[in-house]
């Protein structure tokens, strides 16, 4: 390694010590080095995960990966991070304990490191909150107790408490608290990542899986469909059919001209509703 080269160099251009002495602290070096690497299964993987300048020793397997995620991807179990004890500088390939900068060829290993978390990473725009525990991303963050969650404090005074907020996001089915994506609150208190939101809309599924309210502001969408239902005329023989809806955002019952697709709530305006039944009135 270049590292260790220009150690060799080093001692090689002493003046202070005799040809003996030279030969025995380069044999300790190499030796250093030898030992300090032999027998890891270093696991060279692409990190698509983090940017950063070592790799983590998993205390179960003693593998070494460039990141917990890269991992798990691949064992048959997970990396706990808060049980890392040991790092590999990419610069040196020197094993050694977790820190920010290298102490053997001093390069720094990241811009942000937190020893309880173990997390080497160049974002910066991450805070490490105690309460939740582990790393949140967000500098400009406060952490709720009534809800155990950490909330950008722009949002923090209109957000709604809950007692505990979802640990699963309900769209993708992975961890929320422990997530690197960035999650949001919804409308119906509900969290989810934003990009699963993103996805989701762009299919035009608008609703929350867990309780079919609107997941964004639909004003737009509403108009559309306003213009769309009064525009588009009905078979005749449906002109006396009326349906019982349910409205999923205000939660409100009412009844309403039947149509093949959409029934608009007439308490709230929401097109985003469920028949419960349909019926014929008298002429």
């Amino acid at each position: 390694m270049q590292n260790l080269k220009d150690k060799i160099l080093i001692i090689n251009k002493r003046t202070d010590i005799d040809t003996i002495q030279k030969t025995r602290l380069i044999s300790e070096l190499m030796k250093s080095n030898y030992s300090n690497n032999k027998n890891k299964d270093i696991k060279e993987t692409i990190c698509n995960h983090y940017k950063r300048n070592c790799k983590i020793e998993c205390f179960e397997c003693q593998k070494i990966y460039p990141c917990r995620f890269c991992h798990d991807d691949v064992e048959d179990h997970t990396l706990n991070r808060f049980q890392v004890v040991n790092m590999m500088c990419n610069f040196c390939d020197k094993l050694q304990k977790c820190n920010q900068t290298c102490i053997y060829c001093d390069e720094m290993m990241s811009e942000y490191y937190c020893d309880i978390c173990k997390l080497f990473t160049n974002n910066l725009d991450i805070t490490h909150c105690y309460k939740c525990g582990i790393c949140r991303i967000g500098k400009d963050i406060t952490h709720c107790d009534k809800c155990n969650m950490c909330i950008n404090n722009d949002k923090l005074e209109a957000h709604k408490c809950v007692d505990v907020f979802d640990t699963i996001c309900p769209i993708c089915q992975e961890d929320i608290k422990t997530s690197r994506d960035v999650n949001i609150i919804l409308e119906c208190n509900h969290v989810v990542h934003v990009k699963c939101l993103q996805e989701s809309l762009s299919t035009q599924n608008y609703q929350c899986p867990l309780c079919k309210k609107s997941m964004t502001d639909m004003t737009d969408l509403w108009e559309q469909l306003d213009n769309y239902v009064s525009n588009s005329k009905m078979p005749e023989e449906y002109n006396n059919m009326r349906s019982n809806i349910f409205c999923n955002d205000c939660l409100s019952k009412s009844e309403t001209k039947y149509h093949f697709f959409y029934h608009k709530c007439i308490d709230c305006n929401s097109w985003n509703t469920t028949v419960l039944n349909t019926f014929t009135i008298d002429d």
